[in-house]
Parts: C-alpha cells; structure tokens; sequence
C-alpha cells in the first residue's frame, strides 16, 4: 500500500493468465513435472518484478500479476 501511494503518476495493471493446455502436460509428463513446470514459472516471473510489483499462482495454472507503468508500453 505504501508502494501504491508513493507511485503518483503511474498506472496500475492487472494481468491475469492461464497455461494453455497445461492439462495436456500433466497428463504426459505427470503432476510432479507440472508443479515442477509451475514453480519454474512463479521463479521467473518473479526475476522480472520491480519493486512494489507482485504476482500469485490463484488456481492450478492461472496466475495475476500486478504491475506498473506511466502507460501499458511502460510494462
């Protein structure tokens, strides 16, 4: 919140997304290779964080992310 507050003059972005047939890989690869897949995932969208910006796994393969920018190009 703090973050948020001190940001004046950028805009905040709400991403949300799924793996696209991320069930097909499960069913090939098994569910330890899937939750193996989707940390590696959260690892390296995290690496691309600023500050203040943040992101959640919210259901088996969907995640939301926010983030911030002076406009959507900015992200």
């Amino acid at each position: 919140e703090k973050h948020i507050r001190s940001n004046k003059g950028f805009t905040y972005f709400i991403v949300n997304f799924d793996m696209v047939r991320f069930d097909s890989f499960n069913g090939s690869y098994g569910r330890d290779k899937g939750d193996e897949l989707l940390c590696e995932i959260a690892r390296s969208l995290e690496k691309g964080f600023r500050k203040g910006e943040l992101g959640a796994r919210i259901y088996a393969d969907q995640f939301v992310l926010l983030l911030y920018g002076e406009d959507i190009d900015g992200i």
